[in-house]
C-alpha cells in the first residue's frame, strides 16, 4: 500500500519570539512505497515523530492530506479511521508501551482484543518468529528491553498490516538488539510491507532502502 502525504504540516499555538505559532513540521510532500524500508533521521525535536504520527493517522495535520493508495485518511469518520488503523497499520511506539498487568501473549493480541477477537495461533507464530515464544505467559516486568521491543513488533504485526511505522524503535536498546530490530524491519519490507522508521541511530541507514533527513521541522 502506498502512503502519500501532500503538503502536510503541523502548527501549534505557542509564543516563540515574535510569533504565536510553532511550526513543528513545515509543508512537505512524502511518499512511502510498498517493499521499501524508509528511514527518517534527525535530531531530537526535529519534527520526525510528528511527521510519522501524521502519516500513521495518530495526529491530524494542520494542512495537507494523507492518502493510503487513494483513500484520504483524515476525511474518514473517527470510528472508520480507528478500524482502518487497527487493520491496515502496524505501529511500534517509542519507549515501553505494553500493559504491565498482562502477559506477553495477551499484549500481542491486544489489537484483536479491542474488537473482541482472538487468534492465538497467529500470536504464537509471531512469538516464534521473534524468538520469544517461551515467554508467552511472562508478565512484561520480567522481560528485557530487547524482548519488550520484539513483543511490541509482534503486536504491531498481529493483523498482518500492509503498513508499518516504528518511532525510535531502538532508542533504549544495545547494539545487538538494535541489529535485531532493524533486521526485522528490513525483512518486513522485503515481504512487501511499506515500512517507515524514525531514528537518530546512524546504524539504521545500513538497513534502509531510502534515507530521509529532517532538520528544524523541514524534510530535507
Amino acid at each position: 500500500m502506498q502512503v502519500c502525504g501532500t503538503q502536510i504540516s503541523k502548527e501549534y499555538f505557542r509564543k516563540r519570539g515574535d510569533s504565536n505559532v510553532l511550526e513543528a513540521v513545515h509543508p512537505c510532500d512524502i511518499c512511502l512505497e510498498p517493499g521499501t524500508l524508509t528511514v527518517l533521521c534527525g535530531k531530537s525535536g526535529s519534527g520526525k515523530s510528528t511527521l510519522l504520527n501524521m502519516l500513521s493517522g495518530m495526529l491530524c495535520p494542520t494542512k495537507g492530506t494523507v492518502a493510503y493508495d487513494h483513500a484520504d485518511l483524515y476525511t474518514m469518520a473517527d470510528a472508520d479511521l480507528s478500524r482502518f488503523r487497527n487493520r491496515s497499520i502496524g505501529y511500534i511506539p517509542q519507549g515501553r508501551s505494553m500493559v504491565a498487568a498482562w502477559n506477553v501473549l495477551e499484549n500481542v493480541m491486544m489489537p484483536l482484543t479491542l474488537y473482541r477477537e482472538r487468534d492465538e495461533n497467529r500470536a504464537m507464530e509471531l512469538l516464534e518468529r521473534f524468538s520469544i515464544a517461551a515467554l508467552r505467559d511472562q508478565k512484561m516486568t520480567k522481560l528485557s528491553g530487547g524482548e519488550l521491543k520484539r513483543a511490541a513488533i509482534a503486536r504491531a504485526l498481529i493483523r498482518d498490516p500492509e503498513v508499518i511505522f516504528a518511532d525510535e524503535p531502538t532508542g533504549d536498546l544495545d547494539e545487538e538488539n538494535t541489529r535485531i530490530v532493524f533486521g526485522a524491519l528490513q525483512e518486513l519490507a522485503r515481504e512487501g510491507k511499506t515500512v517507515l522508521a524514525v531514528t537518530h541511530e546512524e546504524e539504521a541507514k545500513a538497513y534502509a532502502d531510502r534515507v530521509l533527513l529532517m532538520e528544524s521541522g523541514r524534510l530535507m
